[in-house]
């Protein structure tokens, strides 16, 4: 890890060295300050990046970080933002009314069974995760909720894994 403390950068300090002792007046002073006020925006700038930057190669697309991440970003204090994925909790059998034996269904081109699902069961949203958000940080213009959906879809497409798909639901 780098030593952090390699990028401060104290520019008051240094218009002050950069003058002879005898040139330190306030005339002077001002017109280095002049001189240096871009350095120090732009400085402001990469410290800023560089905080984005770091904290976006510490999380990944990890369940357990996306949550960390949306909480972080639209639900600070309380953390209510939370993620599930879709899984599998039961499968559907057919059986032969005759003998009572489940019919076991194969694939023409491999010969693999195949397997039935209950929608009600399996992935009801249709996708491979779910973000769920209280309905309390929901703004009340239309607009305005939009444009948070957009922005939570914009985190969650940063960090998620390609081709996963995701829903947005509103709980109370």
């Amino acid at each position: 890890m780098i030593n952090k403390k390699i990028y401060i950068v104290s520019y008051q300090d240094f218009k002050e060295q950069l003058l002879p002792i005898i040139l330190r007046r306030p005339k002077w002073l001002a017109m280095l300050q002049a001189l240096i006020s871009p350095l120090v925006s732009l400085y402001d700038l990469f410290f800023a990046f560089k905080t984005e930057a770091i904290y976006k190669t510490e999380h990944n697309a990890a369940i357990t970080l996306l949550q960390q991440v949306l909480n972080d970003h639209f639900d600070d204090v309380e953390r209510r933002i939370y993620i599930n994925n879709a899984e599998i909790t039961a499968t559907q059998h057919y059986y032969d009314t005759g003998l009572g034996d489940p019919l076991v269904f194969y694939d023409e081109g491999s010969g693999d069974p195949q397997w039935f699902f209950d929608l009600e069961v399996f992935n009801v949203y249709q996708s491979d995760f779910t973000v769920f958000i209280p309905e309390a940080i929901k703004p009340l213009d239309p607009e305005d909720e939009e444009r948070l959906l957009t922005l939570v879809r914009a985190d969650l497409d940063y960090y998620k894994i390609f081709g996963t798909k995701y829903t947005i639901v509103w709980y109370s």
